[in-house]
């Protein structure tokens, strides 16, 4: 079982063709590249015709995942030689997606079997710059421990960031103001002003944190645990009208070491009245399993029973 909690439909949202997905769009064009996403995972992936990525980037089109390969002919070749081949009766569905402008952040569930009918399931956040109606840019964040018992490892390099948009429309400059005084006013090692930011009813779709603003802290604390200066880097932020979502590194260094943990991070949070209200999250842990030899989650849950 993953470790994300199905969804909660709420004021704001738009229910696609995929069950329960959560969308966040502002303008036509904004709409345009959210079903340009929705149709890449459909046609590619679902129906397994990877000539329909042809489609869907544009030339010269830029990975920032070397997993991948290069361009359109390294995602065809990864896709089809590993995911397809691996798992033929694999679905990728965009669970959540937000808008803004020329970008699109997707978080997408993948899930299917291998030829011996061991199940197989996985988050990804894919964020896709566009240009012209095709993508032209790529990144993303992969739970690459999900991975690993099938082969790929999360490879090794710098990952790129991108320039923050400050155009949009003034809800989405809002939602990117208070994504700013959250990160200025609430680190993670002094949270006494976190109930300014964060509902009494904060909803988590993480099953190893429990819902609730004093469940928000439990998991700040534990986070701690692995690395007691650990602080915030962003590195892309998409802000909505109802959904800021961001790519970020969480790092800091092991207790009495020089030993650094990074967990890449994509967190997408709604904002309903000034205040986050539900969180979603995708997280690479790989860092912390090489510095600890253990996955974060069983410090969770014991911290959590």
């Amino acid at each position: 079982m993953g470790t994300r909690v199905p969804q909660r439909i709420s004021v704001g949202t738009e229910i696609s063709s995929a069950p329960e997905a959560t969308l966040d769009y502002s303008t036509p064009v904004e709409r345009e590249n959210l079903e340009r996403v929705e149709n890449l995972y459909q046609k590619v992936i679902d129906k397994k015709n990877l000539d329909a990525a042809d489609e869907f980037f544009g030339a010269g089109f830029v990975q920032h995942n070397p997993l991948y390969g290069e361009g359109v002919a390294g995602f065809k070749r990864f896709v089809g030689g590993f995911f397809l081949g691996t798992f033929p009766d694999l679905t990728a569905t965009v669970d959540l997606a937000v808008c803004q402008n020329d970008r699109v952040l997707a978080h997408v569930h993948w899930a299917g079997h291998d030829e011996s009918g061991r199940e197989f399931e996985l988050w990804t956040a894919d964020l896709y710059r566009f240009q012209g109606g095709r993508a032209v840019e790529h990144w993303d964040v992969i739970e690459y421990t999900e991975l690993v018992p099938w082969g790929p490892a999360r490879p090794d390099g710098p990952r790129p960031r991108g320039e923050f948009d400050l155009n949009g429309t003034p809800r989405q400059l809002a939602n990117l103001d208070l994504l700013t005084q959250v990160a200025q006013n609430v680190p993670l090692q002094d949270l006494s002003r976190a109930h300014e930011y964060f509902a009494e009813d904060f909803f988590q779709h993480d099953r190893m944190i429990r819902h609730g603003l004093d469940g928000f802290k439990e998991c700040c604390n534990n986070f701690l645990h692995l690395a007691p200066d650990m602080v915030v880097d962003p590195r892309h932020v998409v802000v909505g009208s109802h959904i800021v979502g961001t790519i970020w590194d969480w790092k800091g260094h092991k207790p009495d070491s020089d030993v650094e943990v990074v967990l890449v991070n994509s967190d997408c949070y709604r904002i309903e009245d000034g205040k986050f209200t539900e969180h979603w999250p995708v997280v690479d842990y790989t860092s912390a399993i090489e510095a600890y030899g253990y996955h974060p989650k069983d410090l969770f849950q014991k911290e959590s029973s």
